[in-house]
């Protein structure tokens, strides 16, 4: 044995994250002469997935692609190789990891989705949220319970990284925010006060979204077109207007159209639901990177009236 080489023992390997694969663990070296290490790695494994590593610790973090989870089948694993120097030597070994196979086949944008998420262990991941005063969170008691904090909170815990460098949710009602640069996932927040359809995203906040070509951006807004006696058609023609300038500005990024809770003082013009259903019409139309997630069964199973029965905003 060369006595000034570092030498490789049993790297870990933790279990798959259920919802993202994610797999955490170490590399393991010990050196000789007792002189510290340094560790690294590429950034992508055999399979694709990708890899960050601390390389003083030599913790690693490892994603699997959304298609390796979509083949994969129990007992599926996948490698890559960590690197450790002495600064004079160096040695290698191989980790192997599980790959987590996906419960079900995902939608595609959904999996396009987890896979601009999962981009946040090597590079920054920008999200903005759009929508009215419920996004901009006038009536939270603190900035970190608005529900755009709370959302970014979970996003940052189910994509971890240990390199990850991430800010806090930055509100602009000009969507003119400084970018966050670090690795990881950051949250924009452009919410505006008593905003419609027509008007929460302005062509400028647009501009400037497309400055920044997030990866996702949240559209929450309706219970001010309700309250305006906007009709349904007219709110999914104007729903429809901002998303499709949006894509215009950023065609890469994931729009999450999101239906909420019914409003406690919705007027009897219209149900709630027609302009759930005018959502949903509007993410039909580009499957391929549009989503609609509807909460209000959510408040509705609370058995409270009002839009916000649990006092999550």
């Amino acid at each position: 044995v060369d006595p000034g080489k570092p030498l490789a023992g049993t790297p870990t390997a933790g279990s798959p994250n259920a919802a993202t694969g994610a797999v955490t663990g170490s590399a393991t070296f010990n050196d000789t002469a007792g002189r510290p290490l340094t560790y690294s790695t590429p950034t992508k494994s055999a399979g694709g997935g990708t890899v960050s590593l601390n390389s003083t610790t030599g913790a690693y973090t490892y994603v699997p692609t959304v298609a390796q989870r979509q083949s994969a089948t129990v007992g599926t694993t996948d490698t890559f190789a960590v690197t450790a120097s002495n600064g004079v030597r160096t040695a290698s070994q191989t980790v192997t990891v599980s790959v987590a196979p996906a419960a079900e086949p995902l939608p595609y944008a959904v999996a396009r989705l987890h896979a601009a998420l999962s981009a946040s262990a090597t590079s920054a991941v920008h999200v903005v949220f759009a929508g009215d005063s419920i996004t901009a969170g006038d009536i939270a008691s603190q900035d970190a319970k608005r529900w755009v904090n709370l959302v970014t909170t979970r996003l940052q815990s189910l994509y971890t990284s240990p390199l990850a460098s991430e800010s806090a949710v930055r509100y602009s009602g000009s969507a003119s925010w400084p970018a966050g640069t670090g690795n990881g996932i950051h949250g924009y927040n452009c919410g505006i006060s008593g905003a419609s359809t027509g008007g929460y995203l302005t062509d400028s906040m647009i501009a400037n979204i497309g400055k920044m070509q997030p990866a996702i951006v949240f559209h929450t807004v309706g219970t001010n077109d309700v309250r305006g006696n906007i009709s349904p058609a007219r709110y999914k023609e104007n729903l429809l207007a901002r998303i499709s300038a949006v894509e215009a500005a950023a065609p890469g990024c994931i729009q999450v159209l999101v239906h909420l809770g019914e409003p406690g003082d919705l007027p009897l013009r219209y149900t709630w639901s027609d302009y759930g259903d005018a959502m949903k019409e509007v993410a039909a139309l580009d499957p391929t990177r549009r989503i609609y997630v509807d909460v209000s069964p959510a408040f509705a199973g609370a058995g409270v009236p009002g839009q916000d029965p649990l006092g999550l905003i």
